[in-house]
C-alpha cells in the first residue's frame, strides 16, 4: 500500500533514473551507428557484421521502448496517488496500465530514426556496387545518363516532357520507357492518336494505358543517381 506522501518521495528520483537510462540507451545508439560507418568503409562485403549492428540497434531500440512505456505507466500511477486519498496497490495498478501500454504499442524498431541512419550508413558505401548490378540488369555498359535495354538506347529522361523521370513506366510494345504522369496525359489528350513520342520508334500502334507497366529498375537506378 502507499499514500500520497510515498508518491513525492519517489517522484524525483524516477525521473533521474529515468533520464539516466535514456542516455545511456543514446550513447550507444549512437555508438553503433559509428561502428556502422567504419563497417561501411572498411569491411563492406561482411553481411554478418552488417546483420549483427542492426540487431545491436534493433536491441537498443526496443530497450528505449520499454524504458518510455515504464516510465508512461509510473506517470499514470504517480498522478493517481497524487489525486486519490485512498491507499491504492500500487504494484497492480503498475502492471495493469503497463500491460495496456504495451498493447496499444504497434511501433516497429525499424521505424526508429536512428535504425533508419545505421541502414543508410550501411548502404551509402555499397551504391557503386548497386548502380553496376542494376546496369548490368537494364542491359549493359552505360553512362550515368543512359540505359542500354535491348537494341535501344533509353535516356532517364522522359521522352515526352524532358525531365528526369519519377515513376518510369515501360511500353511492353516497344520498350520505350516514359514517365508515369507525363505519359498519361499525353493518352488522355491525343486518345486514339498517342502515338509513341520517341523519335524513330517503329510501334505505330497508339500507347494505351494498358500496356504501360511500371519500370521498377530504371526507378530503382534514377533514385539511386539522384544519390551519388
Amino acid at each position: 500500500m502507499a499514500t500520497r506522501g510515498h508518491m513525492s518521495e519517489v517522484n524525483s528520483d524516477l525521473l533521474i533514473l529515468n533520464e539516466r537510462l535514456m542516455g545511456y540507451v543514446n550513447v550507444g545508439m549512437d555508438n553503433t551507428i559509428d561502428v556502422a560507418q567504419n563497417i561501411a568503409e572498411y569491411c563492406k562485403g561482411d553481411g554478418k557484421l552488417k546483420q549483427a549492428v542492426k540487431d545491436i540497434m534493433r536491441d537498443f531500440s526496443e530497450m528505449e521502448k520499454d524504458i518510455q512505456q515504464y516510465a508512461r505507466a509510473l506517470t499514470i500511477v504517480k498522478n493517481a496517488g497524487r489525486n486519490s486519498d485512498e491507499k491504492l496497490e500500487l504494484l497492480t495498478l503498475f502492471k495493469d496500465e503497463l500491460r495496456q501500454i504495451q498493447a496499444g504499442d504497434k511501433q516497429s524498431f525499424e521505424n526508429h530514426p536512428k535504425y533508419i541512419e545505421l541502414e543508410e550508413r550501411l548502404s551509402d558505401r555499397d551504391l557503386e556496387e548497386q548502380l553496376d548490378s542494376l546496369r548490368a540488369t537494364l542491359g549493359g555498359t552505360m553512362d550515368d545518363e543512359d540505359v542500354a535495354m535491348t537494341s535501344v538506347e533509353i535516356n532517364i529522361k522522359c521522352p515526352f516532357t524532358g525531365q528526369v523521370m519519377v515513376n518510369p513506366v515501360r511500353n511492353k510494345i516497344c520498350n520505350h520507357v516514359y514517365d508515369k504522369d507525363g505519359i498519361t496525359a499525353y493518352i488522355n489528350s491525343r486518345r486514339a492518336k498517342a502515338k509513341c513520342p520517341v523519335g524513330g520508334c517503329e510501334n505505330k500502334d497508339p500507347i494505351t494505358k494498358e500496356n504501360l507497366e511500371d519500370h521498377k529498375d530504371m526507378k530503382k537506378y534514377i533514385t539511386l543517381l539522384a544519390k551519388r
